[in-house]
Parts: structure tokens; C-alpha cells; sequence
């Protein structure tokens, strides 16, 4: 139970912090952007 808990702790955590990503990305240019989504996406596949 506690270790659900603690996944969806962190699940929360990645969300936030790929929400505040993605707005920064917004202000990125487009490579850096592209860039930037590749490795949300890989870090975020690796941990699920």
C-alpha cells in the first residue's frame, strides 16, 4: 500500500515538473524545443 502511495507521489511529481517544462519549452526556439521533448519523453518512459 504505502509503495502505491509512493508511485503515485512521484507519477505527481513528474507531472508538475513536465508541466513546468513544457511552458518553458513554449519559450524555447524550435530545435531546443524538440530537444527538450525527446528527453521528457525518454525520461519519463524510463520511469514508467
Amino acid at each position: 500500500m504505502a509503495h502505491d502511495n509512493n508511485f503515485l507521489i512521484i507519477a505527481r511529481n513528474l507531472v508538475d515538473l513536465a508541466a513546468k517544462l513544457l511552458r518553458n519549452i513554449q519559450n524555447c526556439a524550435t530545435f531546443e524545443a524538440l530537444l527538450c521533448k525527446i528527453l521528457v519523453y525518454s525520461v519519463f518512459f524510463k520511469v514508467v
